[in-house]
């Protein structure tokens, strides 16, 4: 048995994912996979219970939620949280993750240089120009070293892919990296090629009812997907609860946003003032957004701050294993990591109501419960409270 890991949002699946879990080549694959909300600050277009069932129908076995406070966060903290439940099955022999370069050698020497000291304060300093971090970070290695390893981080993929070796290597673990070229298109978000089309290209052929969709994706995936929008629970937008959004904000003064995670350095400030004056979305992001505070970052902080996220969330570890859904070689993953697992593994209700006595399981599980509820405001036709507790597995 070799059981790989892979980290995804599955938002939606299409085939450059099953491209990457065919060639990962693993009798097993466990799915790490962002919940309803995903790190660029939006819902996901269909729920985590939808996409759980077409991972294990499209090549994955098990399915494991990433707790909303990490799926919403910064690359570091998103690729930690993922890699340390990867780590806490303590049976996961390879993690694979899709990049733009598929070199190992390269990607981990970036991954050791990118924590040396020198860089880290050249890259603190360089912050006080007003740029980005990850612009920011690249001409500090380009300064230190070379410009080509410096360009090997510029990419979001790559990062990524980065920051999982790095989170494999602080926690010790025996997980080996294994990197996946992207197939064809890379990361374009306006490029299609041949089947090939990634996320964002399907997320705006989605939201324009454009059937062509199903040319990038597979057809289970394509059937699922077509399904929930029948049923009016998808696509969810943040645009569906917009003024929600933007009265739970208009109620929080600075010093609540300077508790939200990613919020410093007077952004507080900047935020609450945008949020005074914005009327949508769009013009808050707008109004925060600068060459140090990318429209990405912003879009997290809005939802986190949403959400009722905080920056102390963020300092503990994922108290859990939550199992999504599974298939038949799943059950054997599953088997296998209740003798081995380094936390416990949640598979019902029930098993929820035991971790509640543990303060931080219990704080994990209100955060879950309350994103499922505002999640549910965000679909086409909202639903009711509740669907946390009543979730099912789903098993194939």
């Amino acid at each position: 048995m070799k059981i790989s890991a892979i980290i995804c949002e599955y938002n939606p699946f299409h085939n450059g994912h099953r491209y990457q879990i065919k060639h990962t080549h693993a009798t097993h694959t466990v799915a790490i996979m962002s919940g309803n909300f995903t790190q660029r600050g939006i819902p996901s277009v269909i729920s985590k219970t939808a996409k759980a069932e077409i991972a294990l129908k499209n090549g994955c076995d098990l399915v494991i939620e990433l707790p909303t406070p990490y799926a919403v966060a910064s690359a570091e903290r998103f690729a930690f949280g993922a890699t340390f439940l990867a780590d806490a099955l303590n049976c996961v022999d390879i993690l694979s993750f899709g990049c733009e370069n598929d070199n190992l050698a390269k990607l981990q020497k970036a991954a050791h240089v990118s924590s040396f000291a020198e860089v880290l304060a050249l890259t603190k300093e360089n912050l006080k120009s007003g740029i980005s971090f990850v612009k920011a970070r690249h001409n500090a290695i380009e300064a230190l070293f070379s410009t080509a390893l410096a360009t090997l981080l510029a990419s979001p993929n790559n990062i990524l892919a980065v920051e999982y070796i790095k989170s494999l290597n602080a926690l010790g673990s025996s997980i080996s990296p294994m990197p996946i070229l992207r197939k064809e298109c890379g990361c374009s978000s306006s490029v299609t090629v041949k089947s090939f089309a990634n996320s964002t290209v399907l997320r705006k052929m989605l939201f324009k009812s454009d059937k062509n969709i199903k040319n990038f994706m597979p057809q289970s995936a394509y059937k699922i997907l077509k399904r929930e929008i029948g049923c009016g629970r998808a696509p969810a937008s943040l645009l569906n609860c917009e003024r929600t959004i933007l009265a739970k904000l208009r109620c929080m003064q600075p010093d609540d946003f300077l508790q939200v995670p990613d919020v410093c350095e007077g952004l507080e400030n900047k935020i609450h003032k945008a949020v005074r004056k914005a009327t949508s979305l769009a013009e808050l992001y707008s109004g925060v957004k600068s060459k140090r505070y990318t429209q990405l970052r912003v879009q997290r902080i809005i939802l986190a701050a949403f959400l009722g996220l905080d920056k102390e969330i963020l300092n503990l570890n994922p108290p859990y294993i939550k199992v999504l859904g599974f298939n038949e070689r799943g059950k054997e993953i599953l088997k296998i990591a209740k003798k081995s697992a380094k936390l416990p593994i949640v598979t019902k209700v029930s098993d929820i109501k035991k971790l509640c006595e543990n303060s931080v399981a219990a704080r994990f599980f209100k955060i879950e419960s309350q994103a499922f509820d505002l999640y549910n405001l965000m679909l086409p036709r909202a639903a009711a409270c509740g669907f946390e507790s009543k979730n099912q597995i789903i098993k194939i």
